[in-house]
């Protein structure tokens, strides 16, 4: 027989045995939709749920490498992705459509970072929007407040302060408020900065008198600066003026310019009075009040449990979705939690395990996912049963791998089904 047929026959025999090849690793860390529960905002429209796809794009743009913002942009659809059940201790990430010029970009905020992410066309599978342009510069006008759209239900708003305001879309967002009692004294201070970005929208502005404030056991009663539905950046706010006792507080409006917004009057119970000269300001350069966040993406994800589990059921996006029935989602017993050891020794018998086309069935606990962070991996598990062995196979199919797993996986995964079958 001619060699190299002879070759050709050995091969075709042992892949035919073995199963088909691939080049991807047994195990790797992804960003996996089913992990994962989001939905777009805009307005006051009820959320809407994203798509898988749209998830799992939200969860790894804003972890890719950031860019420099775009100079002048539009905005679309507000996103917010969370982590599905059982792995609500991840507190989210917000992100906003963004587009400037041809180009489109996700801008993410989260409790550690706040940055541009540019998207590739492929990586722009998000559903079209009408896109609103920021004003380029800070506009104020006086206006009304419905009580459902005040800060607190139990706000005391001075009447004449509320304001709408039209605001840029980058920089920052500063009020000041002088205090000219006496003359020849004159101190100004920040009452309110907050950063403004592709979260901001037109709101409102209005200022309260004799709030209660109790610090320390220190009750005293203030007046603030309340932005009720500002979405933003990093934000701090003191009290403009504040009173031992409740005192009568009125405001003054000024000539409609952002620049002199009003004066406030606040007379104590004792009859003192105190005035302050108010200005609402958009700036490029940080205020110094404003502190910087010191945490680090790392930190946030320090706080996150790995988890790995069996599961009888996939897990559902049930947030949003109101036509899901509480029956379909996944139950504590539904589940077999695994400790961080046993987790360790299967991951690395996974890796070791030669892949080979899948056999058997699947097993009553269908799933197998592996948590770290906001990443995972997923497998489905299939039980070859014979007479003497029972083989375990585990398929990835998001990737279309498959391992015939060994031995030492095996033995963890069947003393676990064996324990709790019983």
């Amino acid at each position: 027989m001619n060699k190299r047929y002879w070759i050709g026959l050995t091969l075709a025999a042992t892949l035919a045995l073995s199963g088909c090849q691939s080049d991807a690793p047994n195990f790797k860390w992804d960003y996996l939709s089913k992990l994962y529960d989001g939905a777009r905002f805009k307005g006051k429209e009820p959320p809407k749920m994203l798509s898988e796809k749209e998830m799992s794009v939200i969860m790894e743009e804003c972890r890719s490498k950031a860019v420099k913002a775009p100079k002048n942009y539009s905005y679309g659809d507000t996103f917010s992705v969370v982590m599905t059940a059982p792995f609500e201790d991840y507190l989210g990430q917000m992100a906003r459509y963004v587009q400037s010029g041809e180009q489109t970009y996700l801008y993410c905020q989260n409790m550690a970072d706040s940055e541009y992410h540019l998207l590739s066309t492929k990586q722009d599978v998000f559903a079209k929007t009408k896109l609103v342009e920021h004003p380029t510069e800070l506009e104020v006008q006086p206006d009304t407040i419905k009580k459902e759209d005040w800060f607190s239900r139990d706000d005391n708003i001075i009447n004449g302060s509320v304001r709408k305001l039209a605001l840029p879309g980058s920089g920052y967002l500063v009020m000041k408020a002088t205090d000219v009692t006496k003359k020849d004294e004159r101190k100004t201070f920040v009452v309110y900065a907050e950063a403004l970005t592709p979260f901001t929208e037109d709101t409102k502005l209005y200022l309260t008198y004799n709030e209660k404030y109790n610090e320390n056991d220190d009750i005293s009663y203030n007046s603030f600066v309340r932005i009720p539905q500002l979405i933003s950046g990093q934000q701090m706010e003191t009290s403009i003026h504040a009173m031992k006792q409740p005192g009568k507080v009125r405001f003054i409006p000024g000539d409609g310019t952002p620049e002199h917004y009003g004066t406030l009057i606040a007379t104590e119970k004792n009859g003192h009075q105190f005035r302050y000269e108010l200005s609402i300001q958009h700036t490029m350069e940080r205020p110094s009040e404003l502190a910087r966040q010191d945490l680090s993406e790392e930190d946030v994800l320090s706080t996150i449990n790995d988890i790995t589990l069996f599961h009888q059921k996939q897990f559902k996006h049930y947030l949003y979705d109101q036509s899901d029935s509480s029956k379909d989602r996944l139950k504590v017993e539904d589940t077999i939690m695994m400790t961080s050891d046993e987790s360790g020794k299967l991951q690395k018998a996974i890796k070791s395990s030669e892949q080979a086309d899948v056999r058997g069935k699947r097993a009553k606990w269908k799933y197998l996912t592996f948590r770290k962070g906001v990443k995972g991996q997923q497998y489905e598990v299939y039980l070859d049963k014979r007479v003497k062995k029972t083989d375990i196979y585990l398929k990835d199919p998001k990737r279309d791998v498959s391992v015939h797993l060994s031995a030492t996986g095996r033995d963890i995964i069947l003393s676990l089904f064996e324990l709790y079958e019983k």
